[in-house]
């Protein structure tokens, strides 16, 4: 079968819609069958059919076959829909209630805000600063003086399966440059292993950043293009008009049939 494959901000994922006769069930299969594939993406997506003026739904399975909520593979899905002229989509990504939007950097995603969502801290031993957010799914982010330094596939794994977090945790660490701009790595969880760009931590990140600074609005430089986060406010961990932003692109199909 032929998979769709897009990119946020160089974070690939394949994707397939429910009409071209992929089940539910066998998502997990699918992204399984992705670990290993040549391809190297970080997911796959299950879309189902849009309807203008309906919430476009869409399931993510990482490649370990975990179903988890992302927000750069929910935004480089816009890029499979042809002719899409309406300023805002709505979306249940997950079960996320989120919005895309066109924007000069590319496509933006809004994320949810209720009484999950939010930065927290967490008692780990650590020299860094660091915080934890939970948006959609978990990020541990840490500030390192120069994340170029770090052996994050060595350093990360460790506090991704701390015994804190008892569903692990994504692991970001992040370099200030300026109110405004930083560096940013990550390493996924469920992807178990550093990716170009993780919407979520960018996110997360740039929340904490702005809790930190009273900046609202950053440029984070990932291995691939760069990402921005803007926000209204930040109060008691708890953000407000959170935005995610960053390029995204089609890029070519791949074959893969499950065994």
């Amino acid at each position: 079968m032929k998979l769709h494959v897009a990119s946020g901000s160089g974070n690939r994922f394949a994707y397939a819609f429910a009409e071209e006769g992929v089940l539910q069930k066998d998502g997990p299969r699918w992204a399984q069958a992705l670990r290993d594939h040549p391809a190297h993406v970080d997911g796959f997506f299950l879309l189902n059919a849009y309807h203008p003026g309906q919430p476009w739904v869409m399931t993510h399975w990482d490649t370990d076959g975990t179903e988890t909520f992302c927000s750069n593979g929910t935004r480089a899905s816009l890029a499979l829909l042809e002719n899409i002229a309406l300023e805002k989509v709505s979306c249940y990504s997950n079960q996320e209630s989120v919005f895309l939007k066109k924007t000069t950097e590319g496509v933006a995603l809004h994320f949810p805000e209720d009484d999950r969502m939010g930065l927290f801290h967490v008692p780990l031993d650590l020299p860094n600063p660091h915080r934890f957010g939970f948006i959609g799914n978990p990020q541990l982010v840490v500030l390192i003086d120069s994340i170029l330094s770090v052996d994050l596939p060595s350093w990360a794994p460790p506090l991704r399966h701390h015994e804190i977090f008892p569903e692990g945790t994504n692991v970001n660490i992040i370099e200030m440059i300026r109110p405004g701009e930083a560096r940013i790595r990550s390493y996924e969880r469920g992807v178990e292993r550093e990716t170009a760009c993780c919407g979520t931590g960018c996110a997360v990140a740039g929340a904490w950043l702005s809790e930190m600074t009273m900046c609202t609005s950053w440029k984070l430089y990932t291995a691939q293009d760069p990402v921005y986060i803007t926000l209204s406010s930040i109060e008691n961990g708890r953000w407000t008009n959170l935005w995610l932003s960053g390029p995204i692109r089609i890029e070519e199909p791949i074959d893969l049939e499950l065994s």
